[in-house]
């Protein structure tokens, strides 16, 4: 899967000579020390710059006309295109298009794009002479003195006292040019964003509905599609389980990278397509969706994704093996998000046991309860589920 967000995205700029590179790299480094997945762009100051030797073939197919010239080889791959895009907002479009092109990432890193709107890290440096003459204008930016001026940082890096003074009296974080663990807490607090398995539950038999759950027809499209299309921008891996794959080959070409799963278990029922969708999981934390939960919110799934890994890294106390919101009849095991290797062994033993229900398996694990009484990402019919064709005529009015 591509990077489809672009809240887990923060820039480093400044004035030729900050400093740049050598910040963001030792930020990489940090943060892969913590197991971060990060990505990276850099914004080139060259328009006409190339990343093959001219000479080379695939220098010699760019040069004679193609859109785009992709290198490929076992290990890595690369491509050179040529941007169409003009006027003002370009720069942001190109910035937006070059993320959703990299791999699903905890965080990227962008150095340059200063005028791409994205939220950005300053640096400034006393031995800069550049960032000196800066001091004035920057002080102007943050009283609202300069008419046009860029938009203010998210934070400052800086050895140069009134800069320091200035972003402080603003309320926006400042950071020592070599305060690097505390330069990547504050990011991975504010933009690191979990890396999360998605998995939509279609293996259901529809017997209430009288057809196959996941084609009939919601808001003018496929039922399925409306799931997918409602939570691939939070998945870093996207799948449906589902024993009619055949029916949902489309999914796949209108979303790359989504993956259709057949359940692996001979027997079908609820706890089956848990114990597949654990085991089709990319990444440890998963989010198993019931594909008729048609109002149900990416937001809140996405808030326990970030409880479930905040609790894997803290050492106050034992880590949630998953996090499930408690609806009006129960818990609402197919809202939830959950650790996939701890759950696995529970799953998998109350299915040897025949013990059918989900609630066997929450019985067994350390459960983080949301109550939707005391959460506003839990409205009225948040966890509705689409049974019949009355159910469907109602969900439509939410």
């Amino acid at each position: 899967m591509r990077n489809n967000r672009l809240d887990n995205v923060v820039a480093i700029i400044g004035r030729k000579n900050s400093g740049k590179t050598t910040l963001v790299t030792e930020i990489i480094r940090e943060l892969r020390r913590q197991d971060l997945v990060v990505s990276s762009l850099k914004h080139h100051s060259h328009d006409d710059f190339d990343i093959d030797i001219p000479g080379k073939d695939s220098y010699q197919h760019h040069l004679a006309g193609t859109e785009a010239t992709a290198i490929a080889s076992a290990t890595r791959f690369a491509m050179v295109e040529d941007w169409r895009t003009e006027g003002m907002y370009a720069l942001q479009q190109q910035a937006n298009t070059a993320i959703s092109l990299l791999p699903a990432s905890n965080v990227v890193i962008v150095e340059g794009f200063k005028q791409a709107g994205l939220p950005a890290i300053e640096i400034f440096r006393q031995d800069n002479p550049r960032d000196v003459e800066a001091v004035p204008e920057f002080r102007d930016r943050m009283l609202g003195l300069t008419l046009g001026a860029s938009a203010l940082p998210a934070a400052v890096v800086t050895d140069i006292p009134e800069i320091a003074t200035s972003a402080e009296i603003m309320g926006i974080p400042h950071f020592k040019l070599y305060d690097i663990s505390q330069i990547s807490a504050w990011i991975v607090e504010n933009f690191s964003k979990p890396l999360l398995s998605v998995s939509i539950q279609a293996g259901g038999e529809s017997r209430r509905m009288g057809s196959s759950k996941a084609l009939i027809p919601f808001h003018g499209r496929p039922l399925i599609e409306h799931m997918v299309s409602r939570f691939a921008p939070i998945a870093a891996d996207l799948f449906v389980t589902t024993n009619e794959p055949e029916e949902l080959f489309f999914l796949q070409g209108r979303y790359p990278g989504l993956r259709l799963i057949t359940d692996t278990h001979k027997k079908r029922g609820a706890l089956q397509g848990f114990a597949t969708a654990l085991e089709a999981a990319r990444f440890p934390s998963v989010a198993v969706i019931a594909c008729d939960v048609v109002n149900l919110s990416p937001d809140l799934i996405e808030h326990e994704a970030a409880l479930l890994e905040e609790s894997q890294r803290s050492s106050a106390y034992i880590p949630y093996d998953a996090v499930v919101p408690m609806g009006a009849d129960g818990f609402e095991p197919f809202c939830g998000v959950y650790e996939r290797d701890r759950c696995m062994g529970p799953t998998q033993e109350c299915i040897n046991l025949k013990k059918v229900r989900m609630r066997h398996v929450l019985e067994m694990l350390n459960v983080c309860i949301i109550d939707p009484h005391d959460n506003p990402l839990c409205p009225e019919g948040c966890f509705e589920n689409v049974n019949t064709p009355d159910d469907l005529k109602r969900a439509e009015r939410y």
